[in-house]
């Protein structure tokens, strides 16, 4: 466990908001919530390089 210092959270927050800087690249998964249990399995095993399993309405 670690202690971030959560004062400093809103100037990064406000870059991404304003696409100054891009996080797609950490969405590596999506799927729908159907399939919830295999991104659980997939992002929990470290497997296919997940990073973020992301749930959508529809199928990517």
């Amino acid at each position: 466990m670690g202690l971030v210092n959560t004062d400093c959270i809103p100037a990064p927050l406000e870059l991404i908001k304003n696409n100054k800087i891009d996080m797609r690249f950490l969405q590596t998964h999506r799927a729908p919530l159907a399939d919830i249990l295999e991104g659980y399995e997939l992002f929990g095993g470290k497997r296919d390089n997940c990073l973020k399993w992301i749930v959508t309405n529809r199928e990517c």
